[in-house]
């Protein structure tokens, strides 16, 4: 049922132990007997959502030229220095240096333990082979400069413990080193094969993909990470084939990768503000190595009449995990907790993306179809009748996004305006066909962004906003950047997150964020 949520199990976990008799937490409890009335939608709220907006330098102004780049994938990722020929094998390099600060703008704190984040990070892009046959590899190094002070980082953690992940990524408290990007390519001019550690960018749509099947979110920063940041590379090995216009792509995934979501206590772990209950993830694991667990897909894509257009179809986890309350714990000095588990299925789904150019708009459209998605039931209507665990279901979804991008002729409203101006626009919506069940957490999101720049493209400007319409929930989202074009640039930005009780974006309202950045290319 739609009204009861995570406020209303937390009532029911109080009330469950008022009864047993313990005193301990009378105070608390008589503190929430008033909250048994007070409606909250749980929909498995503590999924960090999937919406990312792009911000990295190297996004680019059109979205013209990203499809262009996702048709060649072979020279988008060809380093700037690269000097491969087919003639002989050459090595290219390309890097960047960025460092970050974020500070949190809740007033009620002490200046120092606003400080959330203070990092370096260095990106190196490394190719060796001739044009067809070569090794790339995209390496990143983090660290948090806790050294300056050690509250600095104290709940902005990569990893609780130092961490191996089935990608290769390890990660201490302090610092990650990460390989999205690690694979060897073998082609020619009608076959392309990769195998390592590859990101599969299916899907036309700007900002939500329904169709990105098999790459898992980093969700550890929320939105607000790099755009080449937001998803994890996974092991696999994959085949693409031309056919004249038309290209298949095939991909097939061995080892299961899990989302990486913040550690219990993160800065970004989603938090109940007005009650004294936790909520801890535990055993954030991927699905066991086997035939059963591994994951397949195909593409194929190709331009009709003047429609870029694609179908696809994948059979593997879920890379949407449900996270399924599981029991109240009492830590040692701790307060109450509920803990929360992620849980992988296998599902399948079929979906397709177009897109199109009218004029100055490109119009875009992708959905992808599950028959068999899970989601958790729906809560019962007496409070008193809740279990835990709660009861995993599954049933049809269907997911689609629809925008477009409208490249505003600012030069006729500005006199001697020469910089690109573009307004994006997207609606996602999710469906659950079953209606016994919690919403999706993700649905009816309305996400719009203008961008510009100005002085010959050393100014940057971006607003981006994000809605929630089903309940009321918004991101205010402004940025300004200053390229020096010289390799060095600085950028500014602020967020204002909030959301009324039954958003998702509730568990963020103590989170608006002030967050600079320094970067240097090379």
């Amino acid at each position: 049922m739609r009204g009861w949520g995570i406020g209303a199990l937390v009532v029911w976990c109080l009330l469950a132990f008022m009864f047993n008799g313990d005193s301990v937490f009378a105070e608390e409890i008589n503190s929430f007997k008033m909250l048994i009335s007070r409606e909250k939608s749980f929909r498995n709220k503590i999924v960090v959502p999937q919406v990312y907006i792009a911000q990295s330098d190297e996004e680019e102004d059109s979205s013209e030229n990203k499809k262009a780049e996702e048709k060649n994938k072979d020279s988008a990722e060809t380093p700037k220095a690269s000097g491969a020929t087919s003639e002989g094998k050459n090595f290219s390099m390309e890097g960047m240096v960025l460092y970050s600060y974020l500070a949190n703008m809740y007033r009620d704190q002490e200046f120092i333990d606003s400080q959330k984040k203070s990092e370096f990070r260095t990106r190196l892009k490394l190719k060796y082979g001739t044009e067809h046959t070569y090794l790339y590899a995209v390496p990143n190094a983090y660290f948090i400069t806790s050294f300056i002070d050690e509250r600095i980082g104290s709940d902005y953690q990569y990893s609780r413990n130092f961490s191996i992940e089935r990608n290769l990524r390890l990660s201490t408290k302090a610092s990650e080193a990460s390989f999205n990007e690690l694979y060897a390519n073998f082609g020619s001019e009608k076959v392309r094969l990769r195998v390592g550690n590859q990101i599969f960018a299916w899907g036309t749509a700007d900002v939500m993909n329904p169709t990105s099947y098999f790459n898992p979110n980093d969700a550890r920063e929320f939105l607000f990470k790099e755009e080449d940041e937001m998803y994890l590379g996974i092991p696999s090995a994959s085949a693409m084939l031309y056919f004249g216009t038309y290209v298949l792509e095939l991909v097939y995934a061995p080892i299961h990768v899990p989302m990486a979501f913040p550690e219990n206590g993160n800065f970004w772990f989603p938090r109940i503000s007005d009650v004294p209950v936790n909520i801890i993830v535990n055993e954030h694991k991927g699905m066991v190595i086997k035939g059963k667990n591994m994951a397949y897909g195909a593409r194929f894509s190709g331009k009709i009449w003047e429609i870029d257009a694609s179908v696809s179809a994948y059979h593997g986890p879920d890379k949407e995990p449900v996270f399924v309350p599981r029991a109240v714990v009492f830590p040692p000095n701790e307060l109450m907790s509920i803990s929360v588990v992620p849980e992988y299925y296998v599902i399948n789904k079929f979906g397709f993306d177009a897109s199109m150019d009218i004029n100055k708009f490109v119009v875009q459209c992708e959905a992808a179809y599950s028959p068999d998605k899970r989601g958790l039931e729906e809560l019962p209507s007496d409070i008193y009748d809740v279990r835990l665990p709660l009861k995993v279901k599954k049933t049809h979804n269907l997911a689609y996004s629809v925008g477009f991008n409208y490249f505003i002729p600012m030069n006729k409203l500005i006199e001697g305006h020469d910089g690109d101006s573009v307004f994006t626009f997207e609606w996602n919506q999710s469906l659950f066909f079953d209606k016994e069940m919690e919403e999706p957490t993700i649905t009816k999101m309305i996400i719009t962004r203008i961008e510009d720049t100005y002085l010959d493209g050393k100014l940057k400007l971006k607003v981006t906003f994000i809605y929630e319409a089903r309940d009321r929930g918004y991101i205010f989202w402004p940025k300004a950047e200053w390229d020096f074009q010289n390799g060095l640039s600085a950028e500014v930005s602020y967020a204002n997150v909030s959301g009324n009780e039954d958003s998702f974006l509730y568990y963020y309202n103590d989170n608006d964020i002030l967050l600079m950045k320094v970067r240097y290319t090379f």
